[in-house]
């Protein structure tokens, strides 16, 4: 679709989020011989945010994607 995205409204976050999880299946597949354990991916937008991780997990890696 060619559409010019001027903000993050539910529809961008819903379309990442459906990236992010296709690329996540595929990885998934990939390491399940390493034992290692993948999540859901997450899509998080706005100004102030906080993330946090269940204790003991040991997130590898979170990716800002765009900021409009």
């Amino acid at each position: 679709i060619d559409e010019r995205v001027t903000e993050v409204n539910a529809l961008v976050c819903d379309t990442v989020g459906e990236f992010a999880n296709v690329i996540a299946g595929k990885a998934k597949d990939t390491i399940k011989e390493m034992q290692l354990e993948l999540g859901l991916p997450n899509v998080i937008s706005g100004v102030t945010y906080a993330i946090q991780f269940p204790t003991r997990s040991f997130p590898m890696y979170v990716l800002s994607l765009i900021h409009i």
